[in-house]
Order: structure tokens, then C-alpha cells, then sequence
């Protein structure tokens, strides 16, 4: 995939897909551009993601139904605005019971001079903010 980056076109390798059956953690390297989902999931799963960074983006495309629910927690600190709306830092943002092929797309926004946040947009599904 082409994308521009402060101005200048890169090429990023292809998206790998990353999944969890249980909770654990993403980095940096799993936020820049792949597919996290949740193949084998059968319990509950909450993801702690790594700072929101520059050029920081992936998609969590949820292909495995399951009423259980599946959480993406930020960094210490960290903010996730769902869909231009924000509870607050250290609020997780998730899907209560995952329905098959749910989605959401995070991207790193710049907030300040060397500062990112994240926001997410849902693509499908019910995504949901931890109330502030």
C-alpha cells in the first residue's frame, strides 16, 4: 500500500493479520497498518494498545461471533475519540457481544507539536466508549 507521510509517498508492506483469542497487547509494529481480529476467541479479550505515534493506523475486523466482549485499551495517559466523540484518557473502546465481520478503524491524529491521539471510526457494528 502507497500511503504520504509528512508529504512523502512510502510503500508499506501488506497488512498481516493479528488476533487475539485472549487479551495481551499490541505494538507499535502491530498498530502500522495490519488487521487485528479475533480468530479463536471464546472469552472475553481486552487489547491494550501501544502510545498512539505517527503514522500509527490499523483496522480490528472481528470475524469470529462470540457473546463475549472485545476491548481496545489505550496507553497510560492515551485518549481513543470514537466516531469525533471522547469520554477521557485511559477509556477503552469495544464491542459488547462481537458480531461476525464488526469493525472499527483506528488512526493517530496529531494534537500537538509531538503529541497523537487516537481516533477511531466504526465501519460495522455496535462500538462503544467506557463512560467517563
Amino acid at each position: 500500500m502507497r500511503v504520504i507521510v509528512n508529504g512523502v509517498p512510502r510503500q508499506e508492506p501488506p497488512p498481516v493479520a493479528v488476533n487475539f483469542a485472549a487479551s495481551g497487547s499490541l505494538s507499535a509494529a502491530n498498530m502500522a497498518g495490519n488487521v487485528i481480529g479475533n480468530v479463536g476467541q471464546t472469552g472475553d479479550v481486552a487489547v491494550t494498545l501501544a502510545p498512539a505515534f505517527q503514522g500509527g493506523h490499523f483496522t480490528v475486523a472481528l470475524g469470529v461471533a462470540v457473546a463475549k466482549y472485545f476491548r481496545l485499551i489505550p496507553a497510560t495517559g492515551d485518549t481513543i475519540a470514537l466516531d469525533g466523540s471522547t469520554t477521557g484518557a485511559n477509556k477503552y473502546v469495544g464491542i459488547a457481544s462481537v458480531t461476525k465481520y464488526a469493525e472499527i478503524r483506528f488512526c493517530a491524529v496529531q494534537t500537538g507539536a509531538a503529541t497523537w491521539e487516537w481516533s477511531a471510526v466504526t465501519v460495522l457494528g455496535t462500538f462503544a466508549q467506557e463512560a467517563a
